[in-house]
């Protein structure tokens, strides 16, 4: 495992995290929490240290589970928790029905008082008494970016948090936030079949000394490489509404994925770790956060901590990327 600091801090982490959002439920099918706790304990045998949650997911389930697999060895892994995404109502029944329309129910509030609640909240789930890296989940446009700043510097300052970061800013929005207080990092998606981030984000990171955190490194799993158009994703798994897995955008996706494949054979890697390696190689990049169901999931994803892609493998990638805008 090889290990990076985030921007200009001294908080360094695994560069293969480990995404804690499919345990929260109602999003990626079936997901069994023995299974999983197992993939976490494979997961820090294998000397992954970044685990990243937050309290919307499963309203504070994904939290939960995690500090029950992590147990005593807690303090021996960074976690990552995010604020900012409620729901209207206070409700948290949500299951298969309501994901086509999920973000109809769901609100953002950066507000001082649901910050200060909401970490206390976290802190109690996750059974510590410091939030790591408290990351802000979306940006709340009703609310003052002063007062979202100030509560979380408040949270610095009382010692139940550890350092600031945000998740899914704009590059506008992070400086604005970071001119308040010094963030750590930024999430923002980040993968061979979405390089938005490379516009703004990525350059815009690295002059502010911000580290960057990449998810969906994996595209929601079509760069594994294990889909065909006969894939169907059950109604309680998102991709079934998602239109990234349906049509013309599918077809193409699958087109660029089995090219990539023959990279990845050539490399001596799986397409999984094909795609987490080239995430790594990229300016700005801190870590790569990606989920796991099983153990197995587990040793595939490090696997690719420890690859060094060739330049001609750099090259043809850059050719197959290149080729599908045309």
């Amino acid at each position: 495992m090889q290990y990076r600091k985030f921007g200009d801090t001294d908080m360094e982490v695994s560069v293969v995290g480990f995404g804690c959002w499919q345990i929260g439920g109602y999003y990626w099918g079936h997901v069994d929490q023995g299974e999983w706790i197992d993939s976490v304990h494979r997961a820090l045998d294998l000397g992954i240290t970044f685990f990243d949650t937050a309290d919307f997911y499963g309203f504070g389930r994904s939290e939960q589970v995690l500090a029950e697999a992590l147990g005593d060895r807690s303090d021996d892994v960074i976690i990552a928790t995010k604020v900012g995404l409620v729901s209207r109502g206070g409700r948290q029944d949500f299951g298969a029905d309501d994901l086509p329309a999920l973000e109809d129910h769901i609100e953002k509030d950066l507000s001082r008082t649901h910050i200060i609640e909401a970490a206390e909240a976290s802190l109690r789930r996750l059974k510590r008494d410091v939030i790591d890296l408290y990351l802000l989940h979306w940006p709340d446009q009703a609310t003052p970016v002063e007062e979202t700043m100030g509560a979380m510097a408040e949270l610095v300052e009382a010692g139940k948090v550890r350092e600031v970061g945000c998740c899914n800013f704009s590059a506008a929005e992070m400086h604005e936030a970071n001119r308040s207080y010094h963030l750590a990092a930024h999430q923002f998606p980040y993968s061979l079949l979405d390089r938005t981030a490379e516009q703004e984000l990525l350059p815009a990171c690295q002059a502010a000394g911000i580290g960057g955190i990449a998810y969906w490194t994996l595209f929601k799993g079509l760069l594994t490489g294990k889909y065909t158009q006969h894939s169907a994703f059950g109604v309680d798994d998102w991709r079934h509404f998602d239109p990234a897995f349906q049509g013309e955008p599918f077809r193409k996706s699958l087109a660029i994925v089995a090219d990539l494949k023959r990279v990845a054979v050539d490399e001596g890697l799986s397409p999984a770790q094909l795609a987490i390696a080239w995430v790594l190689h990229q300016p700005g990049v801190t870590t790569a956060i990606v989920g796991a169901k099983w153990p197995q999931h587990v040793e595939t994803n490090v696997g690719a901590a420890e690859a060094v892609l060739s330049n001609d493998a750099l090259k043809r990638i850059d050719e197959i990327l290149q080729e599908s805008r045309a």
